[in-house]
């Protein structure tokens, strides 16, 4: 699904929609790129991306080749996602390479990734945060928020929570659902910022409307807790559930010691074993220790 959603949001970059809605503009469009135009040959790439493959790649390839940045960046996704091509995360970073020295800052956060990873390259952190880096500065959410994990975590430079919570909230504050939940984090913690337990909840419910399940976590946790100034089991159960739902095994803690002593929800053994066996099974150390101490297995 992820891959689906990198490459759709390109139609949108390259206005092919637009563009090539007629047929007539189509055959116009497919002319102009025979002819060598490498600004059609790109839109036409993005634009056989739902329609066929193959000539999405055939068409993209033709621009990267003739040195378009954003083609180069295009042909990179198509290589790391087997679109049109055999996958190839070797050659996926040899073009977003050749995109991100000329600026790119999407094949910049690619390749940082790449690099962060070891994916198609040895693994470099100090490289991967030089290059989230270029592309954070030219307001790429997804690469602002890595920059603030390497400020928090100190990772291969040196840890500055100040700066961790200046990017994560650059990037929280262009919707980035995961830097959301991190900036909620750090106001709960008062990392990098005064702890503040209101703002906490605020940018923790931000998150989990996006359907976050460590924003949703959070959330139920404040409701059920009376963190923030809020309280109300059912909204807790509520928020707790979705994040269980997801797979966050603290989550199905909760919603199992819910069920158990119902809170926020009708009282159910049966359900609370369900859950709490999940959660355990997620290695929740909350789960093993209620597990026992129940004696759930005689449900």
């Amino acid at each position: 699904m992820k891959k689906l959603i990198v490459l759709c949001c390109l139609l949108n970059m390259f206005s092919i929609v637009s563009y090539a809605a007629a047929s007539s503009k189509l055959d116009e469009a497919i002319k102009l790129a025979k002819q060598g135009d490498a600004e059609m040959q790109l839109r036409l790439g993005a634009y056989y991306i739902k329609k066929n493959e193959n000539k999405a790649f055939k068409w993209g390839m033709k621009s990267a080749e003739q040195g378009n940045a954003d083609a180069q960046n295009l042909v990179g996704i198509f290589y790391m996602n087997g679109t049109g091509i055999t996958k190839d995360e070797t050659k996926a970073f040899q073009w977003f390479m050749k995109s991100a020295k000329q600026g790119n800052p999407y094949a910049e956060y690619f390749l940082a990734r790449h690099y962060d990873t070891g994916t198609g390259i040895t693994k470099d952190e100090t490289k991967a945060f030089q290059w989230f880096m270029k592309s954070a500065k030219q307001g790429n959410r997804k690469a602002q928020h890595q920059i603030s994990l390497y400020y928090a975590m100190g990772n291969h430079i040196k840890k500055n929570e100040n700066k961790a919570f200046k990017w994560g909230m650059k990037s929280a504050e262009q919707g980035n659902a995961d830097a959301q939940w991190l900036v909620g984090t750090f106001y709960n913690t008062g990392t990098g910022i005064t702890k503040d337990e209101t703002k906490a909840f605020q940018w923790f419910m931000k998150s989990a409307k996006q359907g976050n399940d460590q924003g949703q976590f959070w959330v139920g946790y404040f409701f059920k807790f009376a963190h923030g100034d809020v309280e109300d089991d059912n909204k807790a159960f509520e928020w707790l559930m979705k994040s269980a739902k997801q797979g966050n095994p603290e989550a199905q803690y909760f919603v199992g010691t819910s069920y158990f002593f119902g809170s926020g929800t009708l009282k159910d053994p049966i359900k609370a074993k369900y859950w709490i066996d999940k959660a355990y099974k997620g290695d929740s150390i909350l789960a093993k220790g209620f597990w026992e101490a129940n004696e759930l297995w005689k449900y």
